[in-house]
This record gives structure tokens, C-alpha cells and sequence, in this order.
């Protein structure tokens, strides 16, 4: 976002702007955190370290942006972030919403499809974007150079699958509680890569067996 507003600063103080070459974006990096509002940047300030702390110092904080409907919820956000326009235009209006199937109401998850499986899991219920109705960022990304990857990883599916477009060329990975590892679904691709087997056997298991206690390092007057 910094190099969004000075572009746009640039151009808006040169009356004659010098022709150059625009240097291809080589990472774009979107990442959302549910109930983490504007304010909270302000009232933690003095805690923040590492990657929370370069955003804050390097970064440009809006605590004015809202989104531009009633009511959000973690379905229906995402979708609107990377997509650029509300849930009545990508479909997705909640993590779930009644249709009317054959007469009957049924309640419909955002991102579940009974016509793929969770990946290595036969018989269980995968996921995917049947029900986004626009692009999104990976799916432009993607359409762009046909040798740009998409990534989209989170604890939820409905993130992950939300924010990694249309597209089933995307890395869209996310952590299924009763499989008790990171997953995908078989409308994505049909083996997991090196990398992802290697976290889930490797790097997750010694996270779990990891010998810490969690503390807050947040003061009680905070």
C-alpha cells in the first residue's frame, strides 16, 4: 500500500512525468486477520515486534476503512478484500445461507462441494469456490503470467479457499481439525507437494510436541 500512494503522488505533482520502465511486481502479499480492527494497532503499539511491527513502521494504517455493507462476517469479508466488490456481486453473502433446492430450503456452507474430496482423505467433503461468483487477486495474478504461483494457507478453509480465487491452479491449503494436518481438495490438484508433506510430517509434529507455555506479553492495562 506504501508504493500505491506514492505512485499515485508522483503522478498527481508532475505535470510531465519521465517516461520509464515500471519494474514487474515479483510478491504481493494480502494477509487478513479476523477481529483485528484499526484501533488495536494504536492501543498495543508499544508491544509490537517483528512482522506486526514493520507494518506498523514501514506501513500505512487506514482507521477509517470499513466494509461498505451492514455486516460482515469471515466468508463474506475475504471474498470482498480480494475481490474488490461486495457479497452481493461475489456470491459469497455469509459463512452459510439457506437455498432452495427442489423445493426444499437447505442450508448452504460457503465453501463446501460434495463433488470433490479432501485430498488423501477418501469419502470426506472437500472444499472449493463453486459459489464465488467474481475474481479475485490470485485469479488475475494467475491469468497474468501463466508462471505465477498462488499461495493461500490458513487454520480455516473458508479462508484459504475464499482468498485463493476461481482459479483450481492455486496452492490452497488449510488445517482440517480431524485429519489433524494440512490439507486441500481434489479440486486443486490431485497429490500434495514436497513442501506441504514435508510440514505436516516434519515441522507440525514438533510444533505439537513443543515444550512451551503460552504467556501474554501484553501489560494487564493494555
Amino acid at each position: 500500500m506504501p508504493v500505491l500512494a506514492l505512485g499515485l503522488f508522483v503522478v498527481a505533482s508532475c505535470s510531465e512525468p519521465p517516461a520509464r520502465q515500471v519494474d514487474d511486481v515479483r510478491l504481493i502479499v494480502l494477509i487478513s486477520v479476523d477481529q483485528f480492527p484499526a484501533y488495536v494497532f494504536d492501543r498495543y503499539e508499544s508491544v509490537y515486534s517483528g512482522g506486526l511491527r514493520r507494518l506498523l513502521d514501514e506501513g500505512q494504517v487506514y482507521t477509517d476503512a470499513v466494509f461498505d455493507y451492514a455486516e460482515t462476517w469471515t466468508s463474506a469479508g475475504h471474498p470482498t478484500m480480494s475481490t474488490g466488490v461486495n457479497p452481493w456481486r461475489h456470491g459469497i453473502v455469509g459463512n452459510s445461507w439457506y437455498e432452495q433446492v427442489d423445493g426444499e430450503w437447505e442450508s448452504v456452507s460457503s465453501v463446501a462441494d460434495d463433488g470433490v474430496e479432501v485430498l488423501g482423505v477418501p469419502g470426506k467433503t472437500g472444499r472449493s469456490p463453486k459459489n464465488l461468483m467474481a475474481s479475485g487477486l490470485a485469479d488475475w495474478v494467475v491469468a497474468a503470467d501463466p508462471e505465477a504461483r498462488a499461495v493461500a494457507v490458513s487454520g480455516k478453509y473458508t479462508s484459504s479457499v475464499l482468498l485463493g480465487g476461481q482459479n483450481d491452479k492455486s496452492h490452497v491449503y488449510y488445517y482440517e481439525d480431524d485429519v489433524g494436518r494440512f490439507v486441500t481438495s481434489s479440486y486443486y490438484r490431485d497429490a500434495y507437494p514436497d513442501f506441504v508433506t514435508r510440514f505436516n510430517d516434519e515441522l507440525l509434529p514438533a510444533l505439537y510436541a513443543a515444550d512451551s507455555v503460552w504467556e501474554c506479553t501484553v501489560p494487564q492495562d493494555l
